[in-house]
Order: structure tokens, then sequence, then C-alpha cells
């Protein structure tokens, strides 16, 4: 089982991921002088091509060091990610995590710096270190790839020896669940939410058919795919 984080394991409206594309657009301003217009176009057509800034404004041609970017952007998330104060985030986990019958692997896919997204799970109370024992996989490993990119999933399913067509990924972005269900063959669990307002072609006509389970949290799976906790 492969979680995404952002918007999957806390909900994309806290405001945390409208934080982190401002401080993507200060970033720019203050790296290489862009005007606060500027920034913002730049920003959303690095994000809409590549599904990840950082390797957008690389292919723009901006010298940006991936270290010091996604500090900077990442910073103050202790703001805005708290634990779920009803616990049922951290359950579900803990419950998933010990139902070695279902799944012999559970790990955490992200396109940000996995030390950013460790930092994440800190803030949310999630103990990244045992639910995510088998892997934390970030921009880091990833390297050139990002997703959507097919490689990306690969590479990972790659490094925790698992075939792709074994795998249920849960995630929030249509783009990066079409990729899994339709090139990889995985199970797929769309998390319904504002991320959807962000992508171009996103409506749920489209997520019906490609998403086997479509909630609005990852605590209401036990309640619609109860199969995936026996």
């Amino acid at each position: 089982m492969i979680f995404d984080l952002d918007g999957v394991l806390y909900p994309a409206s806290n405001g945390y991921l409208e934080h982190v594309r401002e401080n993507q657009r200060k970033f720019l301003i203050e790296k290489f002088l862009l005007s606060g217009a500027e920034a913002r176009d730049v920003q959303r057509e690095a994000f809409a091509r590549h599904n990840q800034t950082l390797k957008g404004l690389r292919s723009f041609g901006y010298a940006v060091d991936h270290d010091e970017f996604t500090e900077y952007v990442r910073r103050g998330m202790y703001e805005y990610l708290k634990p779920d104060v009803t616990g049922e985030t951290q359950r579900t986990l803990l419950r998933l995590k010990e139902n070695k019958n279902r799944f012999e692997k559970i790990i955490l896919l992200t396109n940000t710096a996995e030390k950013e997204a460790k930092k994440c799970l800190d803030a949310l109370g999630i103990d990244g270190e045992y639910i995510f024992a088998d892997g934390i996989y970030g921009s880091s490993f990833l390297g050139d790839f990002a997703k959507p990119m097919p490689e990306a999933f690969k590479e990972v399913c790659k490094d925790i020896n698992v075939n792709p067509s074994a795998c249920v990924m849960i995630e929030d972005s249509f783009k990066n669940l079409r990729t899994c269900v339709e090139t990889l063959n995985m199970a797929g669990v769309f998390i319904a939410g504002e991320t959807m307002e962000f992508e171009e072609g996103c409506d749920e006509e489209k997520i019906k058919s490609v998403a086997n389970v479509v909630v609005d949290k990852i605590s209401s799976l036990e309640h619609v795919s109860s199969e995936l906790f026996i």
C-alpha cells in the first residue's frame, strides 16, 4: 500500500498547501527578483506542467538548489499541521499497518523531500518510523522523476521489491492516480478534496472511471472498503 502525503494524511483545505505555494512565490521573488505577478505565473505554470514545482522551475532554466528550495517552501508547517483530534487518521493507519495478511508493506511516496515529509508526519502526530518503516520516498530518492511520471512509481516499487500491479495507491491527485491505475495496473483510492480544484480535466465522472474507491478522508476507508482491514 502506497500513501501520498499532502491532501491524504491531512485535508488539503487546511491552508498549509496554499502557504507552501505562497512560500514558493516568495522564493522566486527573493532569489530571482521576479515581481509578484511574475512569480505567481511561473509557479503556477511550473506545477501545472510537472506536478512538482521544483522540477518545473528547473525545466524553465531556473538554477534551484533542491535542499534550499524544499526547506524554504515547507517552513511554517507546524502552524498548519496538527494531529487529528479525533484520532481517526492515526487509528486507520495503525489498523492497516497491523494487517500483515493483507499488506506486506506500507510506504509513503511524495513529491517533496523526505526530510520535509518526516517533519510533516511529526507535526501530524503520525509515527512515521513505525507506520512507514518500509520506506518514505520523496524527491531526493526520485531525482529526475516525479509523480505522475510512471518511472517515479516504478523506481519505488523496484526498491521495495513489489510489483506495481500488487499495490494500492492512495492519492488526492487525479493525474497521479490515473498513471497508477491505467499505466501500472495498481488499485486506486482517490481522496476527494481541494486538490481537485487545481487539476485541469478532473471531474467526478472521470475520477469514478479510474479509482476503485473514492472517499473524502482515509478514515472513511473502513466504512466503504472493509476488506482492506480483514
